[in-house]
């Protein structure tokens, strides 16, 4: 993602960035928050068909972030408990070798928006560790720390 970005603002003219994720500049956000609903949307339905009720609580594995506002999306405003988000854990906390952003990390600006990120007192980026591939983004969306 940093060097779609890093081209994209060197090269104004002659690209066009486009992720799907929920990190980033505005619109590119909240393009990926409708565009994946559809999760969310087709969990509705399928469990309205089933069980003829939505879900008592949504939870969600947060890498990027796609499919995770995807889901949460569609029950904002219903009677649905909170939404969970989880990261991955890697090492823990201790030794700070995780891609918990949300609860580990500290406000910074990453890809061109403010969020919670994995940093060290410098604001240099750490190293996110996690065993699954998708979730070693250093930050997560601001859609979703809410």
């Amino acid at each position: 993602m940093s060097e779609a970005l890093r081209d994209w603002v060197t090269n104004v003219e002659t690209s066009h960035y486009c992720l799907g994720s929920t990190m980033g500049p505005h619109p590119y956000p909240m393009l990926v928050r409708d565009f994946q609903r559809v999760i969310g949307d087709e969990t509705a339905a399928q469990l309205m068909a089933i069980e003829g009720r939505l879900p008592d609580i949504a939870i969600a594995c947060v890498g990027g972030g796609s499919n995770a506002l995807g889901l949460l999306n569609r029950f904002i405003g219903e009677p649905v408990g909170a939404p969970g988000r989880g990261r991955g854990g890697g090492g823990g906390d201790r030794d700070r070798r995780h891609a918990a952003a949300l609860l580990g990390g500290t406000p910074g600006i990453l890809h061109g928006s403010r969020s919670y990120m994995l940093q060290d007192a410098d604001g240099q980026v750490i190293e996110a560790v996690s065993i699954s591939a998708g979730s070693t983004t250093r930050a997560s969306g601001r859609s979703l720390q809410r």
